[in-house]
């Protein structure tokens, strides 16, 4: 089978990312070719911006492909922002956070994060067509609804006819069949207990999820040793075992 992997809202959760990396060369070594791995946003809330940006941007990024999403394109430009911007963003509480994480990318870190990032990956496996995005087309940052029938993903991607395939951010793991080809998100897969990513074959289009462990107490342990308030501290803990980094 000729597979590839999706992944969505990694968060910089690097335990999570080397967990799914590790499952993937297991499968190679059983022989299933995945050809490619896609993270529909690689960077976000948890304390490995650095060590995410050396491993996508070393010898793995030869797999992995990466479409920017919301806190990737914040990242990118956070220095830009005005305190008010930054508030309305990730709220009041995570601010000093993103600061933090900025300041860890440095000067060539950044740099890569503006460069490598895409708003959509468009390719082609023999005779399918996949289009790789985080949101929706008119909002970029907005993911998709979950839990909707085929009609609301034709209306909100119908200029996307042409693909067989429209792989999409979101929270929950899902596939739907539609009249302009099948909507994949592969559920998140930086932050939860029970983390997900999904695995497509590229002919059939036959999709899988796979729900994956990684050191979650690691990540926690991390969270710990970042200088910022306590209440911060247990603010994003609450976000990584939840799994729920929004409103």
């Amino acid at each position: 089978m000729d597979m590839i992997a999706i992944l969505s809202n990694l968060h910089s959760n690097l335990p999570a990312l080397a967990e799914v990396l590790s499952i993937v060369e297991k499968m190679k070594e059983e022989g299933t070719d995945v050809k490619k791995i896609y993270i529909l946003s690689a960077f976000g809330l948890m304390p490995y911006p650095e060590e995410t940006y050396k491993l996508l941007s070393g010898g793995q990024g030869k797999i992995i492909s990466v479409v920017s999403g919301k806190y990737d394109r914040l990242l990118a430009k956070w220095n830009e922002l005005s305190d008010e911007e930054k508030e309305e963003a990730v709220g009041k509480e995570l601010v000093e956070v993103m600061d933090i994480y900025w300041d860890e990318l440095g000067h060539e870190g950044r740099k890569w994060v503006r460069n490598m990032t895409e708003r959509f990956i468009a390719e082609k496996f023999d005779w399918n067509e996949f289009y790789f995005t985080y949101g929706l087309l008119e909002n970029p940052d907005e993911m998709p609804a979950e839990n909707q029938p085929p009609s609301y993903y034709e209306a909100k991607y119908a200029d996307l006819k042409k693909y067989e395939v429209i792989a999409v951010a979101g929270r929950e793991p899902y596939a739907v069949n539609t009249k302009i080809g099948k909507i994949v998100c592969p559920g998140i897969a930086g932050l939860g207990r029970e983390p997900t990513f999904a695995l497509v074959d590229t002919k059939t289009l036959h999709v899988s999820f796979e729900t994956f462990e990684y050191k979650i107490k690691e990540v926690e342990d991390r969270i710990m040793e970042l200088e910022i308030p306590q209440a911060t501290k247990e603010y994003l803990k609450d976000i990584l075992y939840r799994g729920k980094p929004f409103p």
